[in-house]
């Protein structure tokens, strides 16, 4: 079996790359217009952004926004005014923050990504594989309960026209990714527990059985007869998987 070359990544590209994909802020231009009230000049305000008031929301509260609306919504068919309308908000604002939408939804993928793998590197952390396997496959299943249009997404906004920035990005996140399966791996097999297998295989393993699971709550429960549900099933399913893999993954499997 051909052997598994690290990729060389380093945290300081993963974070060039990452701030790449977002949208620089720049200065609103500010507005021609003027207008004299009793004797004085009416402020200015930079274009794309809100008046101050009732409605002032930030960037963390657009992007909590449209992860809600990801949940429910597939990604193709999310526009600027749909999460302008939940959020309250006039539509310039996700403009002066983000750009458009796709570079909203695509910090939201990576951010998601890096939060999955921060959990896992802690349990990692313990020097305990099976721990570390369980944790990645429920953060797995979790995440396309939570998103069942996950890869939609992906596929839109980091493989879509003019996303050269956004896939330059996911391809760090994906690399990573692939790396810390492979430390889990290196793990087991110095705990005598795992035998060595190609990592990416390994990666595509996991994400295929948790994302079917996840994103088909329809199908899952009719196998249980409409007994069950994705949710009711979680733990039992991630257990499951977990001793598939862990005898799958043993020196003698």
């Amino acid at each position: 079996m051909k052997e598994y070359q690290r990729p060389l990544i380093s945290g300081k590209n993963e974070r060039m790359a990452s701030a790449q994909s977002k949208t620089v802020k720049t200065r609103p231009r500010a507005t021609v217009a003027t207008a004299r009230v009793a004797g004085s000049k009416k402020p200015r305000k930079g274009r794309g952004r809100p008046p101050s008031g009732a409605n002032d929301v930030g960037r963390e509260s657009l992007l909590a926004t449209t992860r809600e609306i990801l949940r429910t919504t597939p990604p193709e068919t999310v526009t600027r005014l749909m999460i302008a309308e939940k959020a309250n908000v006039d539509p310039g604002l996700i403009r002066y923050y983000f750009g458009t939408v796709d570079h909203l939804i695509a910090e939201i993928v990576v951010d998601t990504h890096l939060r999955i793998r921060e959990s896992v590197l802690d349990i990692v952390a313990t020097r305990d594989p099976a721990e570390a396997l369980r944790t990645r496959l429920g953060l797995l299943i979790d995440l396309f309960i939570e998103y069942p249009f996950h890869h939609r997404l992906i596929r839109q906004v980091m493989y879509g026209d003019g996303s050269d920035t956004e896939h330059a990005a996911w391809i760090v996140s994906l690399r990573k990714s692939v790396e810390q399966t492979n430390a889990m791996i290196e793990l087991g097999v110095e705990k005598g527990l795992f035998r060595r297998v190609d990592p990416r295989m390994l990666q595509l393993t996991l994400i295929g059985v948790a994302e079917f699971f996840g994103g088909n709550a329809e199908i899952v429960a009719d196998v249980f007869d409409q007994k069950e549900t994705i949710r009711t099933l979680r733990d039992r399913y991630t257990d499951f998987l977990t001793e598939l893999f862990m005898h799958g993954l043993s020196k003698h499997g």
